[in-house]
């Protein structure tokens, strides 16, 4: 699978070139993105959560259903630093959730 129509749904503006490349293997999921930008923040104060945050990075986002309860993020900036949680509508985010696969 490649994607490459993304949008910013804060902004109007046209953002970065984005490639999204993706490819599944019984329960596995392999990705990449290409992303096209002159402008990348990267904050390398430590590995934390707010860290990561305040970089530039690409977002994966996973929702069962409309409802958004739970949804799910894998975040990863350039320096290959994750930040992934579950979460509930109105931003209530759990940071100590791990997969069931990863355990």
């Amino acid at each position: 699978m490649i994607l490459t129509d993304f949008y910013s749904p804060w902004s109007t503006e046209k953002g970065s070139e984005i490639t999204f490349k993706a490819l599944w293997y019984r329960e596995k999921l392999f990705f990449n993105f290409t992303v096209l930008d002159t402008e990348i923040h990267i904050e390398k104060q430590n590995d934390s959560i707010e860290s990561i945050g305040n970089s530039d990075r690409v977002e994966l986002f996973f929702r069962p259903d409309n409802s958004l309860n739970p949804y799910y993020y894998l975040e990863i900036d350039t320096s290959g630093r994750i930040m992934d949680f579950m979460a509930h509508p109105n931003k209530n985010f759990d940071f100590n959730w791990i997969s069931p696969r990863m355990i």
